[in-house]
């Protein structure tokens, strides 16, 4: 059976006659539900298809696939494996995990100061913007600083992480992968994605939409983690495909039409004890369930919010040459078809 409280607002939905926002002002706005439902799920996990009843189907999927075949039309996808576009889907315990964490864990805290530094030195906020957030998770990126920068749309592939978006009051959310973003050609002049590609199969191909969706000379505001050998419990717990290093991310965006014009490590001061981490899980592994998320710093989330914000200057300006992440702004190349 569905669950209830998405049945209803579906319901609802029916009963007004329409499944599309109206008056929405954001580019997505005709592939939106009103803004009181849930959002439409069209993810192809296992996990979520076995929430969809043939109902539901029926009552929104011809829509979707009306409209997502007109963007795709401008869209010249070039065959390729079923497989290459598998998108790891975290545990939804790690949503809600991720939640409650966003808006008080230094990690969290610090790593939106040293994106406000990187966006404020290439994009000064006020400036009338269409940004989308390409896997925006519970939210949290698109409730706090993007909206300083323009007007906010953002999509996520799960339902869970959207059923939270729906809880920050969010406006022009959707439910659609990074590999298939069911927009038009060159809508949006800033494309924000943060800890997003490292669960995707083909990060060329989720390159490759989100510059199809940006204006030419649109940025690419990119974040990743750092470092294979840096796989750990959370990795698992977070279904990571892969880590990266800088030079791999300079040939992603290389091979996918953008000029890199910031790129840099972060996290660098708190290196050291990440690595002394690492190295006491292969001692003494944790438990498969433990969270790095649920894992409460106490006294030290202060201190460590402090450090870490305090890279913000820095990381905008010069290299960071090492750090647990890796920070990547480009420009979509205008002679880009």
């Amino acid at each position: 059976p569905l669950i209830p409280p998405l049945q209803q607002s579906w319901t609802q939905a029916v009963k007004r006659g329409s499944c599309l926002h109206p008056r929405s002002p954001h580019p997505a706005s005709r592939y939106l539900l009103p803004a009181p439902c849930s959002p439409l799920p069209v993810s192809c996990h296992p996990e979520e298809r076995r929430i969809l009843t043939s109902q539901t189907q029926r009552l929104f999927f011809p829509k979707l696939r009306f409209f997502a075949k007109e963007a795709q039309n401008d869209n010249q996808k070039s065959k390729r494996k079923k497989s290459d576009c598998i998108i790891t889907s975290m545990k939804p315990i790690e949503y809600e995990r991720m939640f409650s964490a966003e808006d008080r864990h230094w990690w969290y805290q610090g790593m939106a100061v040293i994106t406000r530094g990187i966006l404020d030195r290439h994009l000064p906020p006020g400036q009338n913007r269409e940004i989308l957030d390409a896997g925006c998770g519970t939210g949290g990126a698109m409730a706090s600083f993007l909206q300083d920068y323009g007007r906010v749309s953002g999509f996520d592939f799960s339902i869970k992480g959207l059923e939270f978006c729906k809880a920050r009051e969010l406006t022009g959310v959707f439910a659609a992968s990074v590999t298939e973003i069911p927009l038009n050609n060159e809508r949006f002049d800033l494309v924000t994605s943060f800890d997003v590609l490292y669960h995707v199969q083909d990060d060329r191909q989720a390159m490759r939409e989100m510059a199809r969706v940006l204006k030419p000379g649109g940025a690419l505001l990119v974040r990743v983690p750092a470092y294979e050998w840096m796989r750990r419990q959370h990795d698992i717990q977070v279904s990571a495909v892969r880590r990266y290093t800088r030079q791999k991310v300079k040939a992603l965006f290389d091979g996918c039409g953008f000029e890199a014009v910031r790129l840099t490590c972060a996290n660098t001061f708190l290196f050291p004890l990440a690595v002394a981490n690492v190295l006491l899980e292969k001692i003494s592994p944790p438990k498969p369930e433990a969270s790095e998320l649920a894992a409460s710093t106490g006294a030290f989330n202060r201190l460590f919010r402090a450090i870490l914000s305090s890279e913000a200057r820095l990381a905008a300006r010069f290299l960071l040459p090492y750090g647990l992440s890796i920070f990547a702004l480009g420009r979509k190349k205008a002679d880009r078809s």
